[in-house]
């Protein structure tokens, strides 16, 4: 990919880093009226040094995809992913929820990065690690309840499984899991948690599903 579409890959990132803290404000609003709810606009999550510092990241992740993917549209696939997780961890930090929208969104994008990056063949067995993470993250639940485990877990890792397929999702567990154990390490070391904190998981399993998608295209 030249020069003049890597500037546009980074530039469209950081606008989109920019504005995501809204989106995930006007969604997880839109989640709670959906229910019938109230829920109150918290400007912590929209201040700006929150909107630089997702339009940073946000950019550097889009330049970087477009650096290592081989084609334009497979570096689109892979950046549009990364900000779909972003904003799939935002609102699940703001009000432990997984949107159904957004899961609707990660699988047609899994589905489309499958058939890009490896063919169409490619898809089935992304489908069988869509099972295999939701059985996975099921089985889970149902040791420890599923007040701890959500069946919004349970239905986006199945989106993480299609979305990275085999062996890619190895990669994703592993990393998704050392991120969770060094969170949690330093919680307990800090007293900043306690072994009955209730955390968000869509953070650490779209980090898991982020850098296995960015290892996938190098």
């Amino acid at each position: 990919m030249n020069i003049y579409l890597k500037a546009m890959f980074l530039l469209m990132g950081a606008a989109l880093g920019y504005v995501i803290p809204n989106i995930a404000q006007k969604l997880a609003l839109y989640k709670y009226r959906k229910k019938g709810m109230s829920l109150e606009v918290d400007s912590r999550y929209t201040v700006l040094p929150v909107k630089v510092g997702l339009c940073v990241l946000n950019g550097a992740a889009w330049l970087l995809a477009g650096y290592l993917a081989d084609n334009f549209l497979i570096a689109a696939l892979v950046s549009v992913l990364f900000s779909t997780a972003l904003l799939m961890a935002l609102v699940d930090i703001r009000i432990r929820i997984v949107p159904n929208e957004l899961l609707l969104v990660l699988i047609i994008l899994g589905l489309a990065f499958q058939a890009a990056q490896f063919g169409f063949a490619a898809i089935i067995p992304a489908i069988l690690c869509t099972v295999a993470m939701m059985f996975l993250f099921s089985t889970v639940a149902g040791f420890v309840g599923f007040d701890k485990v959500g069946a919004g877990d349970v239905k986006l890792a199945g989106g993480m499984g299609l979305a990275l397929g085999y062996p890619a999702i190895i990669s994703g567990l592993v990393i998704m899991s050392a991120v969770f154990l060094l969170f949690t390490l330093v919680g307990l070391l800090t007293k900043k948690l306690t072994l009955k904190t209730m955390v968000p998981f869509a953070p650490f399993m779209m980090t898991g599903m982020v850098f296995a998608l960015l290892y996938t295209i190098y």
